[in-house]
């Protein structure tokens, strides 16, 4: 597929930065995670073999640049609606007309990427300790 994209656009595959990482402490893998995200007018990435809602799905929306691409994940409990949805079902051509179509039309991919923000803006750490604030005052009642 990226040989199709790379025929128009300029695309770029930025390298996974592993799992053993002994200096992550320091947020250099997020930090350059999140300068190649804030280059890109749409980041494809995935839900993986869990189909799982994972960081990434809150991270590259909150970068406010990028608009995401890629699977939904399995979980009915958010409205993905800012996700530009490709997947597995699709043809090799439908997924790259669907991603030139976000490509070529601005105003459409601003959309996605609002969206993004709006639903990211629910995920932040504050958000997080207010739930469970609220969770343990409902648990001790």
């Amino acid at each position: 597929m990226l040989p199709y994209l790379k025929q128009k656009y300029t695309c770029h595959q930025h390298p996974h930065p592993g799992y053993d990482l002994t200096d992550a402490h320091t947020d250099r893998y997020l930090k350059e995670m999140a300068i190649a995200i804030n280059k890109a007018r749409i980041t494809l990435t995935d839900t993986g073999i869990p189909r799982s809602r994972y960081g990434k799905y809150i991270e590259i929306p909150m970068c406010g640049t990028s608009a995401i691409c890629g699977d939904l994940p399995d979980d009915k409990a958010d409205d993905y609606g800012f996700v530009i949805e490709v997947n597995t079902s699709m043809t090799p051509q439908k997924i790259v007309d669907k991603i030139s179509f976000y490509l070529d039309n601005e105003n459409k991919r601003l959309e996605k990427v609002q969206k993004g923000l709006e639903f990211a803006s629910n995920y932040t750490q504050e958000h997080y300790a207010e739930r469970l604030l609220n969770e343990i005052k409902l648990y001790l009642k």
